[in-house]
């Protein structure tokens, strides 16, 4: 029978909007710690998958010119190495 070991499970957020807001903006939250994980192995994978959901950010919806995209600038804070992760 294999030991089990307790272990504490850290609960983490994985930020997305705020990429989008301009480097001058002033946010009321107190400053977060953090982190990056290195997945530089992985960026081919990631960009591929992210290329994969049409639906968020091609010219998949056609029949409705305000329907939701996710803006480029987006997408391209996810084109990196690294994946950010903050403690709320």
């Amino acid at each position: 029978m294999a030991l089990l070991r307790h272990r504490v499970l850290r609960h983490v957020a994985y930020p997305v909007w705020g990429w989008t807001l301009p480097p001058e903006s002033i946010v009321s939250e107190p400053a977060s710690a953090g982190w990056r994980l290195d997945i530089g192995d992985f960026r081919s994978a990631k960009r591929a998958a992210i290329q994969a959901h049409r639906s968020q950010f091609g010219d998949l919806i056609t029949d409705d010119p305000t329907g939701f995209r996710l803006p480029h600038n987006l997408l391209s804070a996810f084109d990196s190495d690294y994946e950010t992760f903050i403690l709320p």
